[in-house]
């Protein structure tokens, strides 16, 4: 797929090329429009790597996500300083040399902030407890700041700004400042495009972006402004930018959901984990009423450290494995399991389902011999708290407490029994 698009694109920068002779007429409106088009899609592609970089502490992220809030920035200030795009008798701010100045920090932008990006990500810079929430938020804060800075020093003009074009065309420095353009797009292509083959999603995401400003600087340098060969490069570059942002939104939605789904599964057991458990329990209390009840059921295993101090971890992890198998045999189908962690588990039971019934169950299934080996085998048995909805008027935190006080009480009396807490 990223090799068919590279293609496709070549291909139009190639046909840009082609017709770079073949002029049309000027439209101010289409500079207005391509630039807060692509203001408004690089903000978006900001915000969702902002929060990719805020889940997974990355300063790849980081970078990229501060990369194109500066884009989006300058982006939406770029009809500003352009001739006739606002205001019709000549440029609203800055003087001649602001737009084109305007053009090419947008441009170095995208090359150099992928290119650091790419690096970071590649390198694996994750510093967790050096990139706190507040560190990501002056990073993005300190990306948007830049940007206001570079379009007031852009709004001076001459003679603070370098003279890159005059009455006649554009001037010797601005052609070198094109082909160094051209040199540091191909150069950041070239050192990232080995993450195609062995890369992450987002440096495969970055090359293909790098690809749209080679692109870009190629035209730059070969292709006449109001040409059909400028329109056709300029339209197609916001249809691709365009494409990537729905790209990049569906596969960090395919992520987002993956860790969720990782988060709330126990990866030992394959139980629900506390936080799946939790948020399972929530909704029973937010749906919860006397048509719908349920019970939760604490469930802690008697002196299970004598297990691994006897056999092992390895040993312990097996009876952990089993037990929430005969956890998961002693319920109705559509109730739930869960591991709170160590050696507790919780059991949700929906509906008319009776607790202190499955309790027995559950009792008498955990005191089953468990086998180790051939050889050996260990016997365990648990202690159960039981609390019932509706019957407590209470927070998920305040249930999950009850239980947990209704099973001490069962240990505290020997164990291998249940009891029932009344209330919350």
């Amino acid at each position: 797929m990223w090799a068919a698009g590279a293609i496709a694109y070549l291909f139009v920068t190639v046909l840009a090329y082609l017709r770079s002779t073949v002029n049309l007429t000027p439209h101010p409106w289409f500079p207005i429009t391509q630039a807060w088009v692509l203001s408004a899609i690089s903000g978006v592609i900001s915000f969702l790597l902002y929060w990719q970089a805020h889940a997974s502490r990355s300063r790849g992220f980081l970078c990229l996500a501060a990369t194109f809030m500066y884009l989006s920035v300058i982006l939406f200030a770029f009809p500003l300083y352009f001739p006739g795009a606002i205001a019709r008798e000549g440029i609203l701010l800055g003087d001649a040399q602001s737009p084109i100045t305007v053009f090419y920090l947008w441009h170095f932008a995208v090359v150099l902030g992928c290119l650091a990006s790419a690096l970071l990500l590649r390198s694996g810079n994750k510093k967790t407890e050096g990139l706190t929430s507040h560190g990501l938020a002056i990073g993005i804060a300190a990306a948007g700041l830049l940007a206001v800075a570079s379009l007031l020093w852009v709004s001076l003009g001459e003679p603070y700004l370098f003279r890159l074009i005059t009455d006649d065309g554009i001037t010797s420095l601005a052609v070198i400042v094109d082909y160094a353009l051209l040199a540091a797009s191909a150069i950041a292509l070239t050192v990232v495009s080995p993450f195609v083959l062995s890369g992450s999603f987002i440096q495969r995401w970055i090359v293909v972006v790098l690809v749209l400003a080679v692109g870009e600087a190629v035209v730059n340098v070969t292709v006449d402004r109001w040409s059909f060969g400028w329109y056709f490069n300029r339209g197609f570059g916001m249809m691709a930018l365009g494409g990537l942002l729905v790209v990049l939104a569906w596969r960090i939605a395919i992520l987002n959901q993956a860790t969720n789904q990782a988060a709330a599964y126990d990866p030992l057991t394959g139980a629900l984990s506390r936080l799946g458990v939790t948020a399972a329990l929530a909704g029973l209390v937010r749906r919860g009423s006397a048509a719908s009840p349920f019970a939760l059921l604490w469930i802690d295993l008697d002196k299970f450290k004598h297990v691994n101090d006897q056999h092992g971890h390895k040993a312990g992890d097996h009876v952990l494995r089993v037990v929430a198998a005969r956890l998961l045999e002693c319920i109705p189908g559509d109730d739930l399991v869960g591991r709170m962690g160590g050696d507790e588990f919780v059991v949700l039971l929906r509906g008319e389902t009776e607790p202190d019934a499955i309790a027995g169950r559950i009792m008498a299934s955990v005191n089953r011999p468990i086998r180790l080996s051939a050889e050996a085998q260990v016997n365990v048995s648990c202690s159960i708290g039981i609390v019932r909805w509706p019957g407590q008027d209470a927070t998920v935190e305040e249930l999950l407490h009850a239980a947990d006080l209704a099973m001490y009480e069962a240990k505290n009396a020997g164990g291998n029994i249940s009891r029932t807490k009344a209330s919350a």
